[in-house]
């Protein structure tokens, strides 16, 4: 199937820019991401349980503008609860390693913070 879209000057200089670090074609590139749009989310929009989620969640705090940054940073520090005393005989470790909702493992939990670290 052929598509033609009109997309603003910005959007197809972000794709540009992106394709040529991936390496690959802009047409290649809209695919590529149209695909993973699509697994992400069944038909009413929710996420599904794919990996994807994952991706995409890093790619959107990885392309953030400053101002979203700050914005986020002060609406999570408004609405964070008070720290909880660490049981005895724990550590935050053990209450958190593994604990993650999702399907991911420790191991791409931590790959993922280090790398947003």
């Amino acid at each position: 199937m052929s598509v033609m879209l009109e997309l603003p000057q910005e959007v197809e200089a972000a794709l540009a820019a992106r394709a040529e670090r991936e390496g690959v074609a802009v047409p290649q590139l809209i695919n590529q991401l149209l695909q993973q749009g699509l697994a992400v989310y069944d038909g009413d929009g929710d996420p599904d349980g794919n990996p994807l989620v994952l991706a995409r969640a890093v790619s959107q705090i990885r392309n953030r503008s400053q101002a979203e940054h700050d914005e986020n940073q002060r609406r999570v520090l408004a609405e964070a609860r008070q720290a909880c005393p660490v049981p005895h005989g724990k550590s935050l470790t053990d209450i958190v390693v593994g604990k993650w909702p999702g399907t991911e493992t420790d191991q791409e939990i931590s790959q993922i913070l280090e790398e947003l670290s």
